[in-house]
């Protein structure tokens, strides 16, 4: 009677550690993902472009699709040019501060236009639709023009977007 008892509770201890190494686990994997989480999406267009003042034409292969509430075209830098977001303006050495002008077309002709956002860093810029910072939800968009009176390289270019109830 004793062995049937001490094994009883023997089998206890262990599913009682079982769990209890489950639930650390689960609770360390769950504060891992919500620490390394990025709430951005970013969908390359193109790379190493280089963008002069002649609109530059660019097939985004379907990767502009406006499905999230927050959408921004992403340019990546090459050097020398950075973004400094206290001047809100790309710079370089002996270059004044500049934007580039870009625009994305729908199936249907429509032209949407971009402006400066913000930045997430000296090589990486942010560009938002105009109106009310939201593209219209639900469309592909086949074209990506860009052009800029100061030539630069870019070394990526992305469509980035996010949904508002995410970053609360």
């Amino acid at each position: 009677m004793k062995i049937a008892w001490v094994s009883w509770v023997t089998s206890k201890v262990y599913l009682l550690l079982s769990s209890l190494i489950v639930t650390i686990l689960c609770i360390y994997g769950i504060a891992m993902y919500m620490h390394g989480r990025s709430y951005f999406t970013n969908r390359l267009i193109t790379s190493d472009v280089k963008i002069t003042s002649e609109w530059r034409e660019i097939d985004p292969k379907g990767q502009i699709e406006s499905i999230a509430d927050s959408n921004f075209i992403t340019i990546d830098l090459e050097d020398p040019f950075v973004m400094k977001y206290r001047d809100k303006k790309i710079t370089a050495p002996d270059v004044e501060g500049f934007h580039p002008e870009i625009k994305v077309v729908d199936k249907d002709g429509v032209e949407y236009f971009f402006v400066m956002a913000g930045s997430t860093g000296e090589n990486r810029i942010r560009y938002r639709y105009t109106d009310n910072r939201k593209l219209p939800i639900g469309k592909t968009y086949t074209k990506l023009f860009i052009r800029s009176d100061v030539p630069f390289t870019a070394r990526s270019i992305f469509f980035t977007y996010y949904y508002v109830k995410d970053m609360g």
